[in-house]
């Protein structure tokens, strides 16, 4: 078990004929920056793209949030989008699924650990109908609370929830580098050391397509990595991550 202007151009020959020319508008940018409050420099250098953002507050997928938004049912500010492009601050924009608030404006600041059990999701939303964390906490829903990063569907260990999303965005977002400590179980022959080595120095996956962008070879981050026993056939490590792909730990000593 287991635990990221277009600039408008005037083309002349020479410049009488340029002074006849009708100004060009500049051509619109595809992505669309959404505020409350007027764009500064700082919000646009911490802008992302919203279906990362919802991914990051455990709505789905990169891949679901992106159908989320194509459907309509995302909301920014109050005002739906169906944009991909489309970038948000999180620590100021509002942002909606179906009408209900994501982030949380005006409410109580909330936390929960939870123990995360087997065979729950850590996503607000399931597309397969399975059971949420949210489901085991009272008023988790009313509260607006979203899961601080994610252990998937097999794996059990804390995991903190809460309405905050500025904290959510501190302790996920890759730039922070926060280290999250994991206790590995691999059934099989005891682990070598150079495949302990192999597993701290980085290993190669394999990233899958989303839109836009086709599927790639990725390196895994140089990562913290104990063998601490075995037995019964089972080799036990303590892995220290400082980036978080999905499925990675599985994957990596798959």
């Amino acid at each position: 078990g287991l635990q990221r202007i277009n600039s408008a151009r005037l083309a002349a020959n020479n410049t009488k004929k340029a002074q006849h020319l009708p100004a060009r508008r500049p051509r619109r940018a595809r992505a669309v920056h959404c505020s409350a409050t007027p764009s500064t420099t700082d919000d646009l250098s911490s802008s992302e793209r919203l279906q990362k953002v919802l991914s990051r507050l455990g709505v789905g997928s990169r891949r679901a949030c992106e159908l989320l938004i194509t459907s309509g049912r995302i909301s920014v500010n109050g005002q739906p989008t169906t944009a991909l492009g489309t970038r948000v601050n999180p620590t100021h924009d509002q942002i909606s699924l179906d009408g209900t608030l994501l982030t949380a404006t005006g409410r109580p600041t909330r936390w929960v650990a939870l123990h995360k059990p087997r065979g729950y999701v850590s996503t607000v939303t399931d597309n397969r109908g399975r059971p949420s964390v949210l489901d085991l906490i009272p008023s988790a829903r009313t509260d607006g609370l979203v899961p601080v990063g994610r252990l998937d569907v097999a794996s059990t260990g804390l995991l903190l929830l809460t309405n905050e999303l500025a904290m959510v965005h501190m302790l996920t977002h890759p730039s922070y580098s926060h280290a999250k400590e994991y206790r590995v179980a691999v059934r099989g022959p005891r682990l070598r050391l150079p495949q302990v080595e192999k597993l701290r120095s980085g290993v190669r996956l394999r990233e899958e397509a989303r839109v836009g962008r086709p599927s790639r070879v990725v390196v895994t981050a140089p990562c913290e990595v104990e063998m601490v026993g075995y037995a019964d056939s089972v080799s036990h490590l303590v892995m220290v991550l400082r980036e978080g792909r999905k499925r990675q730990i599985r994957r990596m000593v798959a």
